[in-house]
């Protein structure tokens, strides 16, 4: 399993936007978590980080941007249970002086 994940995010890593990669490897990191959840959240945040990358490029539309969001919030609720950052990330609020956790990122991330 780990292999195929593997494969899918290197995929995502190296090949021009696709959104449909993204969506795999969310899928396939939801079904290792029901055999190994430690393999299936370790893909998930990898997962999130690319989104994260992916959202600060330059030349994706609108409408990638707000599908690639979505998928980012969907990895996060995945995560949160089992992930303190996750959980963190995923309850901050929508205005900027409301947020807590992304600002302070850096200094709170536990590796």
């Amino acid at each position: 399993m780990e292999e195929l994940l593997l494969k899918i995010l290197e995929r995502i890593q190296e090949e021009q936007f696709s959104f449909f990669c993204f969506e795999d490897l969310y899928h396939m990191g939801l079904e290792s978590m029901k055999t190994d959840c430690k393999l299936g959240v370790k893909y998930l945040k990898l997962l999130s980080d690319a989104c994260e990358k992916a959202m600060q490029k330059q030349h994706l539309q609108g409408n990638e941007i707000k599908e690639l969001f979505a998928l980012h919030k969907k990895v996060l609720l995945a995560a949160a249970p089992y992930d303190f950052e996750s959980f963190c990330y995923m309850l901050n609020g929508t205005e900027s002086r409301k947020k807590f956790y992304p600002p302070r990122r850096n200094v709170l991330r536990i590796e």
